[in-house]
């Protein structure tokens, strides 16, 4: 008998892309670069697209024209917003006014707190660069080997996978290709990269993260999904092995 092996769930997030206003559609400056959310090479024979969280500032988030019920968009949080809780909580407010489906957020640089506020803001889900108070247990058990917790209910915070090179090497083949995935575990990956020119292109990392998630998946081995996923997910997996794709696992 072949021993069945959980593929591996991988969430890839990146910058959302420049766009030069100029050149936006029907009143929508986002249109061209994240409604597709796949390699240009391959976008007409990649079906179904490979899902990928965005991460924009409260500005353009709120001036970006999307759609209101866009769940994959994540809000870029500022160290300095937690030094007080109105700050943080209107700064979440202007996002989710805007794009009501927003349920994600990242934050960089900096130890996660006001963990309450947060959840009742309507944020689901946070990423973050490593666990601060780590010897805190989770309120909910997390699949093992799974880089989240959650120390506040209805709040997940998830690390990212170790940050990839910048500058000049972040456009080598080398430095952009997919790093290993451990069956069974889930793989954040965070791109920074905003390609300059304002013509809503991706990063040749994040384009080619999606072309070999698109082709692991093919073969079973690996299950992408969105951050606004993880809570989701986490819940399936107490409860079941993965198997198959995200919307049979979720």
């Amino acid at each position: 008998m072949t021993k069945s092996v959980a593929p591996a769930t991988v969430l890839i997030c990146a910058a959302l892309p420049q766009l030069d206003r100029r050149s936006a559609t029907a009143g929508n400056p986002a249109a061209v670069s994240i409604t597709a959310a796949i390699p240009k090479a391959s976008a007409i024979r990649v079906t179904p697209a490979i899902p990928v969280t965005w991460i924009g500032s409260v500005e353009t988030v709120t001036h970006g024209g999307f759609a209101p019920d866009r769940s994959d968009i994540a809000i870029e949080l500022q160290p300095e917003w937690f030094a007080s809780r109105q700050t943080l909580r209107t700064a979440i407010a202007r996002a989710r006014g805007a794009v009501p489906g927003i349920q994600t957020a990242v934050l960089r640089r900096a130890p996660l707190e006001h963990r309450e506020l947060l959840a009742e803001s309507g944020i689901r889900v946070v990423m973050v660069d490593a666990f601060a108070d780590t010897d805190r247990g989770s309120r909910r058990p997390a699949p093992q080997g799974w880089p989240c917790r959650s120390l506040a209910w209805g709040l997940w915070e998830v690390e990212s996978a170790r940050q990839r090179p910048t500058g000049l090497r972040a456009w080598l083949p080398r430095f952009t290709s997919l790093p290993v995935a451990r069956p069974g575990g889930l793989h954040v990956l965070l791109d920074r990269t905003v390609v300059p020119g304002g013509r809503g292109e991706m990063s040749p990392r994040v384009e080619r993260w999606i072309e070999q998630v698109q082709t692991r998946q093919t073969r079973g081995a690996v299950v992408a999904a969105t951050l606004a996923d993880l809570p989701t997910l986490v819940e399936r997996r107490q409860r079941q092995p993965f198997s198959g794709s995200v919307l049979r696992a979720a």
